[in-house]
């Protein structure tokens, strides 16, 4: 949920894997969607409010650079 979840997580993660970062940013809505958390920390810490905003950004710009 890091605010520098695209360098870190679409950019890193498309060279490590060697994939298009396009096609790491596609699979980040499902990702987010399907977190769940064990603990109570967690929850409150990861609200579902806080992922639905993380969806909606990572949908966002996937509109933006497929035009």
């Amino acid at each position: 949920m890091n605010p520098a979840w695209v360098q870190q997580v679409v950019i890193g993660l498309a060279r490590e894997s060697s994939t298009q970062r396009l096609d790491v940013l596609k699979m980040q809505p499902s990702f987010f969607n399907r977190l769940r958390f064990n603990t109570s920390w967690a929850r409150e810490l990861f609200s579902r409010e806080l992922v639905a905003a993380k969806v909606a950004e990572a949908e966002a710009l996937l509109r933006l650079l497929e035009g």
